[in-house]
């Protein structure tokens, strides 16, 4: 579902427990400026308790009408409901640059039991 508030737009995704792994998530855009991009994302449990948050921010262009964010800030619950013990990982970028098609696949990919966090925006 979406709904817009001013400048912002947000959507909502719900899982079935089945397939989608039992989770919810919901993602911010930020539609005010000359390129929409989120500005954060959220996960949640199937008892509707958050379990990761992104937040995204520093946005700066790598070419006209491709921005990324320069600044993003991970949390991961370790207990959700149960404590506020988190992990924050927090990412400040000084520079990028977009990959041609053929390096990206040399990338790796991101796996659950990884301690690296990629975010593909």
């Amino acid at each position: 579902s979406e709904s817009a508030m001013g400048a912002e737009t947000i959507v909502r995704r719900s899982f079935d427990p089945v397939v989608g792994e039992g989770v919810d998530a919901e993602y911010s855009i930020d539609t005010g400026g000359p390129v929409a991009h989120p500005t954060w994302t959220r996960v949640y449990d199937l008892s509707g308790r958050l379990v990761s948050e992104a937040a995204y921010g520093d946005y700066q262009a790598l070419q006209p009408g491709t921005w990324r964010p320069f600044k993003v800030v991970q949390t991961r619950w370790l207990s959700p409901g149960q404590s506020d013990d988190r992990i924050v990982v927090s990412l400040n970028l000084t520079s990028a640059k977009l990959l041609p098609e053929a390096e990206q696949a040399a990338v790796p990919k991101a796996s659950p039991d990884s301690q690296l966090w990629f975010h593909w925006l």
